[in-house]
């Protein structure tokens, strides 16, 4: 089996962009968006003492997510029958690998050995072999980003350029590397959710917001005040208003109809238009009115 080693994406310098992202945006909106709120077991004490709910708050701070961008994730060229047996999509341009893969497979790898090793025939189990496969290959690529050797082909058919592309993946590793954190918030923007399978995750919503305010090249500052798309011969051309510091600018591109990036926001709220303005406006939200903060 061919394994890639862990190379510089196409020979391009490092991609700032969302490090530079976050390091414009406020810190409070930081706060508030990267907050993670768990449910802890309680004992008979707790009870004893009137307390039937034991909560664990766990927030990040710009400065801890300032580090994990600059540290960033591993970016990995592999061949292209490597890549489609990590892809989680037949559509997927890239893949992040969650971090935790090896820690969980580890143990599913040494029972397939283990009964490989006891029972011969298992040898030739063609299930069998791909689950090994699988698990090595997952554990082998555990917490990077992975892209086919074809990916400059691929992401050009898109609509997509390389940059959205590893941007969204990257916002994957943020996402994992910060507990899940932002999932309550994206939960709440998409409450009426008409999300299924594939897009049925908060990780996917929030990664696709990221390709678009990487596509429209937008910044934390911008305020969306309206979009529109329409369609035409497979084209989907999205049009966005936004106000940057008191000054309203107006950016056009396009999309193939049947794109990943446009089911995904869609699916938040059942409009394309609405979704985007809710997601990227409400996102880290203050509380307070003013555009400053929001995101």
């Amino acid at each position: 089996m061919k394994f890639a080693d862990i190379i510089p994406l196409l020979e391009q310098p490092k991609d700032n962009w969302l490090y530079n992202w976050f390091k414009n945006v406020p810190e409070q909106k930081i706060a508030n968006t990267f907050v993670k709120t768990e449910i802890l077991p309680i004992n008979i004490n707790d009870i004893l003492n009137g307390k039937f709910i034991n909560f664990k708050k766990t927030t990040f701070n710009k400065k801890q997510i300032l580090n994990i961008l600059s540290s960033n994730s591993g970016i990995v060229l592999v061949p292209k029958d490597i890549f489609v047996k990590l892809a989680d999509s037949n559509s997927s341009l890239a893949v992040y690998i969650d971090s935790s893969a090896a820690a969980k497979l580890k143990p599913l790898l040494n029972d397939l050995e283990a009964k490989m090793k006891k029972m011969p025939s298992y040898k030739n189990d063609q299930s069998l072999l791909k689950a090994k496969e699988q698990a090595e290959l997952q554990i082998i690529y555990s917490g990077k980003i992975i892209v086919p050797e074809n990916f400059k082909e691929e992401a050009g058919s898109s609509r997509l350029s390389g940059d959205d592309v590893v941007r969204h993946e990257t916002t994957h590793y943020l996402y994992d590397m910060t507990q899940d954190s932002a999932e309550g918030l994206i939960k709440k923007i998409c409450s009426s959710s008409k999300c299924q399978g594939y897009y049925n995750e908060e990780t996917e919503i929030y990664s696709y917001l990221f390709t678009l305010r990487s596509k429209f090249k937008m910044q934390p500052i911008d305020v969306i005040k309206s979009v529109n798309m329409s369609k035409a011969n497979n084209v989907a051309t999205i049009s966005i208003v936004y106000n940057r510091n008191g000054k309203d600018y107006i950016v056009k591109d396009n999309l193939p109809v049947g794109s990943s990036t446009i089911k995904a926001i869609e699916c938040c709220t059942g409009s394309f238009e609405k979704s985007l303005k809710d997601l990227h406006n409400t996102l880290a939200m203050s509380g307070k009115s003013d555009n400053t903060n929001l995101a």
